[in-house]
């Protein structure tokens, strides 16, 4: 599995990524509520070392069943922990994928279809994770009432204009003082629909996974 991201999620953490065998996207799971990973178990031994698994990791692991659900097929079980194979570059995952490619749904490059008329924020999608190149993203932190810290990006994507929630903490901790993101690739978390205010249903999306060279 390429590894695309590995973000917070309800006192754990959630990776996911690209299987480069079956050319899909797979998100491991766990048994807990909400199915977010220990943190234990998405540590990887590098140069004799652990460490958090991380955006362009390729690993391997242990597949158990299947968790998949209507809106988040690429969910499955992780049995053990991830065994990490390589890191690649940013420059590496075009060769890696170029056979995926001329797919109506690749997963990787830019297509205005992403943000046009703010689809993903309508109707279910049928999965919850995609990749996009963006051209631009400004770097928003906001302190919340109770003293924590929120960071968002705003994109700009030719006329459009959209804001998610960024839960890549390592990027975050790793760039802290960042304020604009040129050309970077962004992995999306899709969350089911739902009616903020009463308004018509959305979906809830967050910005999983940060890669800019």
């Amino acid at each position: 599995m390429l590894v695309m991201a590995n973000s917070k999620k309800l006192g754990g953490r959630c990776v996911a990524g690209f299987d480069l065998n079956g050319l899909r996207w797979v998100r491991p799971t766990s048994s807990a509520v909400g199915s977010p990973l220990w943190p234990s178990s998405t540590m990887v031994v590098d140069g004799g070392r652990q460490r958090p698994v991380r955006p362009l990791d390729v690993v391997d692991f242990t597949p158990g069943h299947v968790t998949a659900s209507p809106s988040h097929p690429e969910d499955v079980e992780l049995r053990g922990n991830f065994s990490l194979v390589k890191q690649i570059t940013l420059d590496d995952v075009r060769v890696l994928l170029a056979d995926h490619q001329p797919a109506a749904d690749t997963p990787f490059g830019s297509q205005s279809e992403f943000f046009d008329s703010m689809s993903l924020e309508s109707k279910p999608i049928g999965h919850s994770l995609e990749s996009w190149a963006v051209e631009r993203v400004q770097v928003i932190r906001k302190t919340h009432l109770n003293g924590r810290l929120g960071v968002w990006g705003r994109i700009v994507f030719e006329r459009e204009v959209v804001t998610y929630k960024i839960t890549d903490d390592d990027f975050l901790l790793r760039h802290p003082h960042l304020m604009r993101l040129d050309n970077p690739l962004l992995t999306f978390s899709i969350g089911e629909p739902f009616s903020p205010n009463g308004l018509p249903p959305r979906n809830y999306i967050l910005i999983a996974g940060v890669l800019i060279r």
